[in-house]
């Protein structure tokens, strides 16, 4: 077997799981604690939401690009072994980039509007209540999403050990 393909097949493995973990912690770890410091610590929504939306520009400039260097590596494995698991790892783990936008995106401009009103002024008691309803939702949606490269990696897995 060429060292590409080792190579490629360590990625393809490696890489969507680690991506996984890192989307996920914003839901498990992150956003929550922003949301407990709004109601224990008597943070207000406004700042809430523009540390959310600097965690989130971050995960945005880092995560998709991760997710298609994986799923090039994934097709190079699909190309180069025949093996259509390969091509279903590969969607799967890129599958945050259209769930993003079908399922999230709505959520994702209604949070980033409020964000920028609060960078501005107060944010009445109906918004900030919207606002963390939205956060609630988009932990619920970035927690789904986040599951897209854990089964890419588990599919790999079974290509490379040849489980199924």
């Amino acid at each position: 077997m060429p060292d590409s393909l080792i190579i490629a097949k360590a990625v393809g493995i490696v890489v969507p799981a680690w991506l996984a973990g890192n989307i996920g912690a914003y839901s498990l770890v992150s956003a929550p604690a922003i949301l407990t410091a709004v109601h224990k610590n008597n943070v207000s929504i406004s700042h809430a939401l523009q540390v959310w939306a600097h965690l989130y520009d971050a995960g945005h400039a880092q995560n998709p690009p991760i997710a298609f260097a994986a799923a090039a590596s994934l097709g190079f494995c699909a190309w180069t072994t025949g093996d259509r698991r390969f091509w279903w790892s590969s969607a799967a783990t890129i599958g945050i980039v259209p769930f993003t936008l079908l399922f999230m995106q709505k959520t994702l401009d209604r949070i980033f509007e409020l964000a920028r009103k609060a960078d501005k002024e107060a944010l009445a008691t109906k918004e900030a209540e919207e606002a963390e309803k939205l956060l609630h939702r988009w932990v619920w949606h970035n927690g789904v999403r986040s599951l897209f490269p854990l089964v890419g990696s588990i599919i790999t897995a079974t290509a490379i050990f040849n489980y199924f």
